[in-house]
Order: structure tokens, then sequence, then C-alpha cells
């Protein structure tokens, strides 16, 4: 993984209190998780329970308009700049779902006045438009009434934001943002959503999540990972995850750490970045190198010492000598240093 272009992601999030990127296969079977997570993580920052079901409503809604409405591209631009996109931001007062995905100009055409009628629309205008839809059966040229964006932006109360960006001449890349809590609730900025969209693509990000405040989200994320992945792929991600999630916890980086998993040349990538003070980040990034350069049979004689709490293997963390030890010493790490802090990014390529 490019920990630079990792770097530049994360710093662009560093303000949520939590962040969910997903940007995989898009399994019909991930609802459940986003349940979990947008329950979990809005019930951690504080939210009422009227919250949180209106942001878990809308972030399966979001989730399964990009499931059933994607257009068909070629490979390479779906993975690219047609890349599909969805995401929570957690804020201090509300929170923000984002769903990307790529539409036929047929699909520009005949969604815009309907989102148009939405956006003019106050609260009991949308449930009259609801219903009206609901008994007349009107269709769009996506398969349905658009029911779901009308919902959504009722539960919202705040509306929906909307954007195409362009694609080619048939496409075009359909932007949703959706706020959820107390007012001013501002949307992220379309010069930065087009950003982080590019970086997720050149990183070929599969999810990752800002989320160690909830032990709810964290399994979810997990379980998501894990769908990514079959066989021995998805029992290494698994490995993976858990060894991480139990070094951040151990050392109290949870609020500040960024866990990631991406594909390089399709090989699962599990990635960390962390800020934090200079120096630590600079004795980070030397105990990496040192596991990663170990000789085989010294890191597994290692790793059992320090389960077994021998003093002799204290200076070397038992967690990370597993992550070393999935990936066959596979580590690169890198330091980022900004005024006053530092950023520790580091990857393990899981190639067995």
């Amino acid at each position: 993984m490019e920990l630079r272009q990792a770097h530049a992601l994360f710093s662009l999030l560093e303000a949520d209190r939590s962040t969910v990127l997903y940007s995989g296969r898009f399994h019909d079977g991930h609802s459940a998780g986003l349940i979990a997570i947008g329950e979990s993580l809005s019930a951690a920052a504080g939210r009422d329970k009227a919250h949180r079901q209106r942001l878990s409503f809308i972030m399966v809604e979001a989730y399964q308009n990009i499931l059933r409405h994607r257009a068909d591209l070629p490979a390479a631009v779906l993975q690219g700049e047609g890349r599909s996109l969805f995401a929570l931001r957690v804020g201090e007062a509300s929170d923000e779902v984002i769903a990307m995905d790529a539409v036929t100009m047929a699909d520009v055409e005949a969604m815009e006045p309907m989102l148009r009628q939405i956006g003019r629309s106050d609260i009991a205008q949308l449930k009259n438009l609801f219903l009206a839809r609901l008994r007349d059966g009107s269709r769009t040229a996506r398969g349905g009434a658009g029911l779901g964006l009308i919902e959504m932006a009722r539960r919202s109360a705040k509306g929906l934001h909307t954007a195409w960006l362009p694609l080619d001449e048939a496409h075009r890349l359909f932007v949703l943002q959706m706020m959820v809590g107390a007012s001013p609730a501002v949307v992220t900025e379309k010069i930065i959503l087009e950003r982080i969209h590019k970086l997720v693509a050149q990183l070929n990000l599969i999810i990752a999540c800002r989320c160690m405040n909830s032990a709810e989200a964290q399994e979810a994320v997990l379980r998501m990972a894990e769908g990514e992945a079959e066989g021995e792929d998805a029992r290494r991600i698994a490995h993976a995850f858990l060894a991480t999630n139990a070094w951040l916890r151990k050392h109290g980086y949870g609020e500040q750490a960024f866990l990631a998993m991406a594909r390089e040349r399709d090989v699962p990538v599990v990635a960390v970045a962390i800020k934090t003070g200079q120096q630590e980040a600079t004795l980070l990034q030397d105990q990496l190198t040192r596991i990663g350069l170990m000789p085989e049979t010294e890191r597994d004689f290692r790793f059992r010492q320090a389960l077994l709490g021998r003093t002799a293997s204290v200076d070397i963390d038992s967690d990370l000598l597993e992550l070393a030890r999935l990936a066959h010493g596979a580590i690169d790490a890198q330091v980022v240093a900004e005024e006053g802090s530092a950023w520790l990014l580091f990857s393990v390529r899981l190639d067995g």
C-alpha cells in the first residue's frame, strides 16, 4: 500500500469522531453490519434512540441504492473513477451518510426532476409525495418509484444533497449526502469528496474505520472485511484485524487510529494510521522495522516467549509479532511529520 496516499486520505477525515468507508463488492449481506455500525457509533457519540434509528435506516437505504442501481461498467472503470463508495462520518453533533455510484445518462435525466421536487418539499410535503407515489405506482428508469430517496429525505429532515460528477459521455458519478442531527449540519465539500473518492480508488481500499470507541462497530467492520474474501484469505484477514485491534487497545491508540483493508494485486493488505507524537511514532517505526527484518525462526521464538510473558521479549509486542508472522515479516512502516505531531502508518501484505 502507498502509505503517503493513505496519510492523505486519513488526514481528510481526522476531525471525525468516528469514520467508516466501504468500497468493496457491495454484498447484500452487509446491511445487518451497517445497522450495527450506525447504532453503535451513534450511541457512543451520545445520540438518542430516535437519532440512531433514523441513521440506521438512512445508512441501509443509501447502501441498497448503490447495490440496486449502480451502472454496469468495464472492470478498470469500476475499480477506478467509476468506483462505488459508501461512507459514514460521525461528527460532534451530527452524522453524515455519503453514497457515490456510477449511473447512466438516462438515469440522470429520469432522476433530476424527482430530486428537484424532493429538494423543494418540506417534511409534510415529502410525506404526501411518498404516499402519492405509493398509490399511483409511479416508476423511474432506475426501476423504482423513488420512494427510498423520498423517505431518506424525510427521515433526515435536512434534505438530500446531490451532485453529478463527470465520468464519460454515457455515465455520471451520482453523489448523495444526507445529514442526521443538530443544526447547523454542513455536508462534506464536493472538492473534498472528490479527493476522498480518488484516494480510495488509488489505494484499492475495501474498508476503513476509525471506530475503536465501539466494540460492536469493530465486530461489524471485521465481518464485512472477512466477507470480501474466501478461505485462507478470510482467515488471515480476521487474524490480522484481531491482532491489530488488540495492539491498539493495549496501547491506548484507539481514539486516533484508523484501521483499513485494501487489495494490492489481489493480495489483502491490512493497514493502520495513528496520529501521535514525533518521538513515539519514530520508536514504533523502529520496532516495526526490526520485526520485519527478523529471521522467521527468531520471530516465531519471540512470539512464543512473548505469549509466555518471558522478560527477554518485553521490547517486542506479541500482537505485532503475530502480524509479522501472518505476512512472513513483510511490514512497511513510515512516519509523516506534521507541526507538533506525526502520523505513524504501517501496512502488512497477507500473502502467506
